[in-house]
């Protein structure tokens, strides 16, 4: 069971109509690359058209945020951020 990373950036959405496997995810944190220091950048989360905050992240002082959450198959997801520095999340798929 290998794990993915999903990179999120600034006005990028990230879309999948229907999963076809479980999907259970573990990690979000920032990159280490940071475009503004100052300022914060959200991570959002819609299932089934349902959006939901899933953190915040403020540079040198909120980096990472632990995760545990699975969506099922046939599930429709789409992850976007608020703010100005990319997001890693890390996930791995399962029959």
């Amino acid at each position: 069971m290998p794990y993915k990373s999903l990179l999120l950036r600034e006005f990028h959405t990230y879309q999948q109509p229907s999963t076809r496997k479980t999907l259970t995810f573990y990690n979000a944190a920032l990159t280490p690359n940071l475009y503004d220091e100052k300022e914060k950048t959200s991570l959002y989360f819609v299932l089934n058209d349902v959006p939901t905050i899933l953190c915040t992240f403020i540079p040198f002082k909120y980096e990472n945020q632990p995760l545990f959450f699975q969506i099922d198959l046939n599930s429709k997801i789409s992850f976007y951020t608020l703010g100005p520095n990319d997001i890693d999340l890390l996930y791995f798929e399962e029959d």
